[in-house]
Order: structure tokens, then sequence, then C-alpha cells
């Protein structure tokens, strides 16, 4: 059954929620139970049989390793060509690279959450409206290449007026 979730791509937070019918419900993706969101970092970390396992949200942020991290990833979105060295990975990782990586992890979640296959999962992504044409690209092509089905990327205040008009309008029809 298709699960249409919401995304607030944030620079510095991710936060995400469902609809179910009429309403629509925070989908807790961080381990703290008193926080309904996740910083925007992943962190390319090494286990210890030698791999590199990706972390996102406060996982990433708790071990502290610069290096081997990408924050506020939303920003560098917007830079024609920002890319970071990443020891762990031996290599240079894009923007567009880290927020796939990212999306990857909040579908991950998402499923995970809502019972539900990747196939499944529509999403309608949030932005500020300052984004940038770039960014709003970038973010869309990281989330279609994560495996996400994006409905749309609509900026907070659309969002905003979106769910003001249905409470305005909600039985007035004529």
């Amino acid at each position: 059954m298709e699960k249409l979730v919401g995304i607030d791509f944030g620079a510095c937070n991710i936060k995400t929620a469902n609809w179910r019918g009429k309403d629509a419900h925070i989908v807790r993706l961080s381990q703290n139970v008193d926080q309904n969101y996740i910083p925007n970092v992943i962190l390319y970390d090494m286990t210890r049989a030698g791999a590199v396992e990706n972390k996102i949200g406060d996982p990433a942020k708790d071990e502290q390793d610069p290096e081997n991290s990408v924050e506020h990833v939303k920003r560098k979105l917007e830079l024609a060509e920002w890319s970071k060295k990443i020891p762990n990975l031996k290599r240079d990782v894009l923007a567009v690279e880290a927020a796939k990586d990212i999306f990857c992890g909040i579908s991950e979640r998402l499923r995970k959450k809502l019972n539900c296959e990747a196939n499944e999962l529509r999403a309608v992504i949030i932005v500020p409206v300052c984004s940038s044409g770039l960014q709003r690209k970038r973010i869309y092509q990281a989330a279609k290449a994560a495996g996400i089905s994006v409905e749309a990327i609509v900026t907070e205040p659309f969002a905003a007026a979106m769910f003001a008009l249905e409470d305005l309008f909600d039985g007035d029809e004529d």
C-alpha cells in the first residue's frame, strides 16, 4: 500500500510526516524520543570489519568525526563544484552524492516505521523559499537516486498555504 510522506529537507535538520487520510502525523526518524527531527549530516564510518557504513542524523553527529562527515548538505547543493575528500572512502564525495546517501538512510527509516516497500514510498519534499533552482534540481536527483518516488518539491510557504487552504475551505463546498 502506497505511503505519502513529506520530507522537510532543511539546511540544519530534516523532519518527516506521513499522511493518513486527511491527517499528517510526524514520523520520528531520531532515536531520541523527545526529538522529531534529525540533523542534516552524514558520516562515512569505518566498521571494525573494514567496510564503510553510512550513518545519518544523531549517530553521525555524535561521532564527531569531521574528516569523514558532511554537514548542512542542502547548503552545499547550491555550489557549482563542491566536493570533500572523505578519508574512509579514499575519494571525494560530491554534495549530490552525500544528499543521495542521506535520502537512502531516510528512505530506509521511513520504510521500517511505515512498514512498506521502497516502491510504495511517495514523497513531497519541502525546501525553504530561498532555495535555488540548482538546489531543488539536485535534491530531486538525490531523492530519485535513493529510490524515492518524488511527487513534488515545494517551498515552505507553499506547503503552509496548502494546509491553511484546506482548513479554510473544508466543508465550504457549494
